[in-house]
């Protein structure tokens, strides 16, 4: 019996060393990753019900871990240069999800959302405890949304927002956008495109609403009409036996997708703010050098009216 006692702790004490030698060199190699000038590789370990450990890479000098937080990121402005170096490693990583950039942006949109509601489910943020009082989502960047099954609205649409940058084409530019209402966060992607021949179309896609140019896309199982993205883990199977049909702002249903281009930036905000059961209070826009903050839907409507090529750095 002895004997036996011996041999399992000897097990044991070689499984500990094992797990602990894995450990250092996952944390070595993190440490080893070379990212942009004054920037850092930090493990930081959240505790709530259970211990999260979650890695932020390429930290910009000077920003603080708790910028990774949703709600501090989006409500305390020393965060936002966070946000846009967020946006640029989005677009990195979002270069392995194939959505083709020969099509028009209407019809990536359409692609890109097909490909979330099949994959990927509206989640709950994930919610922490920061320092022991105050709660946040965690935000994901796109392999980490990936890997979970779905995220939040603000991670589904940093996904979105890097598989669109990561694939746009000429005269193409694209927002993230953090509509706020109190504590709540809702994210979404806005595009612009500026038409060779003048004047310009204006896009907005919201991934946890599988809303895009003016329609939602909803899984119809017998009667009932459902948000794929409200489906997760095993219930997507329930995908395979339903019927997608796009919904337009009239209610009406159309089994194929057929997507309206808005050339008014005002009509193309409203539209979406339609389909949201509460207005937001505020509008923070940003992409990978710069950030707007607007307290009215107008405002940012008559801001993206007025953009230019020059403004964005394209001209």
């Amino acid at each position: 019996m002895e004997t036996v006692e011996k041999i399992w702790l000897a097990t044991l004490l070689g499984l500990v060393v094992a797990v602990l030698v894995a450990s250092i060199w996952v944390i070595a190699s993190l440490g080893g990753k070379t990212g942009c000038k004054g920037s850092t590789t930090t493990l930081v370990t959240v505790t709530s019900t259970t211990t999260v450990t979650h890695t932020i890479a390429k930290v910009p000098e000077g920003v603080t871990p708790s910028c990774w937080y949703s709600g501090i990121a989006f409500t305390n402005k020393s965060c936002y240069v966070f946000v846009e170096h967020l946006l640029s490693l989005a677009a990195q990583e979002a270069k392995s999800v194939a959505v083709a950039p020969k099509y028009p942006v209407e019809l990536r949109i359409a692609r890109l959302a097909e490909w979330m509601s099949r994959r990927l489910c509206h989640l709950d943020d994930p919610y922490v405890r920061v320092r022991g009082s105050v709660t946040h989502g965690v935000l994901e960047l796109p392999n980490e949304t990936i890997t979970s099954g779905g995220g939040g609205s603000d991670d589904l649409a940093l996904l979105a927002y890097g598989v669109l940058e990561a694939t746009k084409r000429q005269y193409e530019h694209f927002f993230y956008v953090a509509a706020l209402r109190g504590d709540e966060v809702h994210a979404i992607v806005l595009g612009v495109f500026f038409e060779p021949r003048g004047g310009k179309s204006y896009h907005v896609f919201d991934p946890a609403a599988l809303y895009f140019e003016g329609v939602v896309m909803r899984a119809r199982l017998g009667e009932t009409l459902v948000n794929p993205m409200d489906l997760c883990g095993d219930a997507k199977d329930l995908l395979r036996v339903s019927k997608t049909v796009y919904i337009d702002s009239s209610g009406y249903e159309h089994g194929t997708v057929t997507v309206q281009t808005y050339y008014d930036a005002y009509e193309a905000i409203a539209a979406w703010l339609n389909r949201l059961p509460a207005r937001p209070e505020k509008y923070i826009v940003f992409d990978q050098h710069s950030y707007h903050v607007f307290r009215y839907a107008d405002e940012l409507a008559e801001w993206l009216q007025k953009l230019s090529l020059q403004d964005i750095g394209a001209g």
